[in-house]
């Protein structure tokens, strides 16, 4: 039964998670808002290293990761306005994630080894096990957002920011984070930039007063900010909601992310040499 289990939660929620290819010298982290740009970055030297509901804890321990592992120089990070909410305490990846903490690091790793394998007790494995056995009786197809009427696009991007916008106070434990990922970025002379994903105005509309202002914990500390939050809000048709893109936006996404390098000379080393944060 638990080996069964396990593998079904292996194949769906921890193998892809813990893909990465350790080559590149620049990568890019976020949440769910990065994922969805998807690898084509890599065609001018940029490796997508984001994943849905990645929290700037999970960023820290893929950071840290890949300081040890690779010869990065370059990391770009999701700023996004709902990166330092609440919400992110509680929606994260922490179980995932500690697969990139080095041994040492890892308090308890008996603990550890019984909450990763042993099916039966963990909750969020049965979730998952009982979603994929859904999944598997339904295969409905999700719509595009340019396909909803005005008024769904209104009442989907009010449910996004009811959840994602928790409080009005940013979360003290993702701030902590998100300021260690910048201290062992410069500790280690790799330039951070803070990138802001695309969105849609409906969503924008309802959020523009209510920023948890990551992007400035980055401007604080000098570090350059890249913003295409607003680059596409004439293309709803570059969306599959609020606040993804879907697969045309993802190429418009890179087209407008290597006209930044063009501006910037092209060469990421050239362009930040005197830039280190």
């Amino acid at each position: 039964m638990n080996i069964a289990g396990y593998q079904i939660v292996y194949n769906r929620y921890l193998s892809d998670y813990e893909e990465v290819k350790l080559n590149f010298k620049s990568y890019i982290l976020g949440d769910s808002q990065g994922k969805a740009v998807g690898d084509q970055g890599e065609e001018i030297g940029v490796y997508n290293f984001s994943d849905d509901s990645d929290s700037y804890e999970d960023i820290y321990r893929k950071t840290i990761f890949l300081l040890h592992n690779t010869q990065i120089d370059t990391l770009f990070v999701s700023v996004n306005d709902h990166t330092l909410s609440s919400y992110r305490d509680k929606r994260n990846n922490s179980d995932r994630s500690i697969l990139f903490e080095e041994k040492s690091f890892l308090g308890n790793i008996k603990y550890y080894l019984i909450y990763r394998y042993l099916v039966l007790t963990n909750s969020k494995y049965w979730d998952i096990i009982k979603l994929s056995l859904k999944s598997e009786e339904s295969d409905k197809k999700e719509l595009e957002w340019n396909v909803y009427s005005e008024d769904e696009k209104k009442l989907y991007a009010k449910r996004r920011e009811i959840g994602q916008f928790v409080g009005k106070t940013q979360s003290a434990r993702m701030k902590k984070y998100l300021k260690q990922i910048i201290e062992d970025c410069r500790k280690n002379n790799v330039v951070i930039i803070g990138v802001k994903f695309p969105i849609t105005y409906h969503l924008n509309n309802l959020i523009a007063e209510k920023s948890f202002f990551a992007d400035e914990v980055l401007m604080g500390e000098k570090c350059d900010i890249v913003d295409f939050s607003k680059k596409m809000f004439k293309n709803p048709d570059m969306f599959k909601d609020a606040d993804h893109v879907n697969t045309l936006g993802a190429k418009r996404f890179w087209e407008l992310f290597n006209k930044e390098l063009n501006r910037w000379k092209l060469s990421l080393f050239s362009i930040f040499t005197n830039k280190l944060c």
